[in-house]
C-alpha cells in the first residue's frame, strides 16, 4: 500500500443493507480510508463513542429509527462531518437532511467514484478549516468593525 494512503481518516458507516455496506467499505478502503460499520442507530451510537471516527456516513432509513434524528443528536454535541447516503431522494428529503445537520446528502443510487469524490471534498474542507483557526475569528473581527 502506498504510504500516502496509510493512517487516513476513519469513517463510521451506518447502513442496514449488507450489499451497499460491502460496496462502500471496499470502495473507501481501496482509497485508504479506515472503515468501521454498524447496521443500526444503536450500533452507530456505540461505535461513535468507542472509536471517535473522523466522519459519519449513514442511511436515514434504519431498522431502529430515523437517521435524521440521530444526525440532529450528533450535531447538537459535535462538529463531526456527516454524510448522508439515502434511498430517500426527493428535494424535501435532501433539504431535511441538510436541515438536520448533514454536511453532504447523496441520494442512492450513486457511483462509487462519486462517493470517493464527495468524501474527499468534505474532508478537504474540514482539514482546511481546522488548519486555519483564525479564519472564522477574522470574519467576526471584520464584522465588529463595521
Amino acid at each position: 500500500m502506498n504510504c500516502e494512503l496509510q493512517n487516513r481518516e476513519t469513517i463510521l458507516l451506518i447502513d442496514d443493507n449488507p450489499l451497499i455496506t460491502k460496496l462502500n467499505r471496499e470502495t473507501l478502503q481501496l482509497h485508504g480510508y479506515n472503515v468501521i460499520e454498524g447496521a443500526s442507530i444503536s450500533q452507530g451510537r456505540e461505535l461513535y463513542e468507542q472509536f471517535e471516527p473522523d466522519v459519519i456516513m449513514m442511511e436515514t432509513v434504519l431498522p431502529d429509527g430515523n437517521g435524521l434524528h440521530f444526525c440532529r443528536e450528533l450535531r447538537s454535541r459535535s462538529t463531526i462531518p456527516i454524510m448522508i447516503v439515502s434511498k430517500l431522494n426527493s428535494n424535501e428529503d435532501i433539504c431535511a437532511g441538510h436541515n438536520a445537520g448533514a454536511d453532504v446528502y447523496m441520494p442512492k443510487p450513486y457511483m462509487p467514484d462519486m462517493l470517493v469524490v464527495r468524501m474527499e471534498v468534505l474532508l478537504r474542507r474540514i482539514r482546511w478549516y481546522s488548519e486555519s483557526p483564525g479564519l472564522l475569528s477574522g470574519g467576526k473581527q471584520y464584522e465588529s468593525q463595521i
